[in-house]
């Protein structure tokens, strides 16, 4: 996804968007050590797309999350700019567990709602203390 901040200042992020009913995004990790880990999600999401829902699967963890409108908006006539102004954020999901180390799975998929004006950054897992 790209866009214009301010004039000149163009900003650029990798993206998974264009979701469906059956839209699955799957990372392979791998986990050094078993235990708990806080989980975030950067996203940008737009009004049509607010309380949609999804699935997280990590370790023996399952959750469904709701995305909240970001802001995402088009741009006004004085920018002279097309397409939409993502803003980005980052929320934390939750802790999830894994029950042993080595390689495991990470899903998010798409669960209820309409889910086109959003759009997933990363997802980071990080130590729980």
């Amino acid at each position: 996804m790209r866009w214009m901040e301010k004039f000149g200042e163009w900003k650029h992020a990798e993206m998974i968007k264009k979701w469906t009913p059956t839209s699955e995004a799957t990372w392979d990790v791998n986990i050094r050590k078993p235990g708990k880990y806080a989980l975030e999600m950067t996203y940008s999401c737009d009004d049509k797309a607010d309380y949609s829902e999804f699935e997280v699967i990590a370790g023996k963890t399952a959750m469904t999350i709701q995305a909240l409108d970001t802001g995402d908006r088009m741009p006004s006539k004085r920018m002279f700019g097309r397409g939409l102004l993502p803003r980005v954020r980052t929320l934390r999901l939750g802790v999830v567990e894994f029950d042993k180390a080595g390689n495991q799975k990470v899903i998010f998929k798409t669960k209820k709602g309409d889910w086109k004006g959003f759009n997933l950054k990363a997802l980071e897992l990080k130590a729980y203390k």
